[in-house]
């Protein structure tokens, strides 16, 4: 979501999609390889930041009334914010950004960017097959380890107890 948000964002403003420490040095190596899967039209760079910088953006994070050198906008919840589109650029965005408003506009652009670069191995094309044969089909993406262990991310979301996901 906040990648799509993000370069919605960059093409109608006609300007570069940074994305914030993403580098293939990276000691975050499964996010780099994830993204190094997909056709993205947009070339990464990292942004370099010194200490003082990153800490800051931390506590921005945290919705601490912190300056930075571009202004810093904090989305309210999971509704589309109308501040978005008056955003000129220049701007630390800090939040999901979820809502698929913000990229709608850009759809066929993020299939594109989304398509693996190579085939697909036997499994996952077995699998492929399947889904696309089936009536329905369904996915569902579990993720529980920072909601649980981070008490802010808790106490903001909360969580489904173990029997909703096995009723599932």
């Amino acid at each position: 979501f906040q990648y799509a948000a993000a370069k919605a964002l960059a093409m109608r403003l006609q300007l570069p999609l940074e994305v914030e420490g993403l580098n293939p040095q990276s000691r975050h190596k499964s996010r780099v390889q994830v993204l190094e899967a997909f056709q993205l039209q947009l070339p990464f760079r990292a942004i370099r930041k010194n200490r003082l910088e990153k800490n800051l953006l931390k506590l921005a994070r945290l919705g601490l009334p912190i300056h930075l050198r571009g202004q810093k906008i904090q989305e309210h919840g999971f509704r589309y914010d109308e501040r978005f589109e008056a955003i000129d650029g220049g701007r630390y965005l800090i939040g999901g950004w979820v809502s698929p408003r913000y990229f709608a506009s850009i759809r066929e652009t993020l299939l594109d960017d989304f398509r693996f670069k190579g085939t697909l191995g036997e499994s996952a094309l077995h699998a492929e097959q399947q889904i696309s044969n089936a009536d329905c089909s369904i996915a569902a993406h579990v993720r529980r380890g920072d909601y649980v262990s981070d008490p802010r991310i808790l106490e903001r979301f909360g969580i489904c107890e173990r029997d909703y996901y096995l009723a599932g």
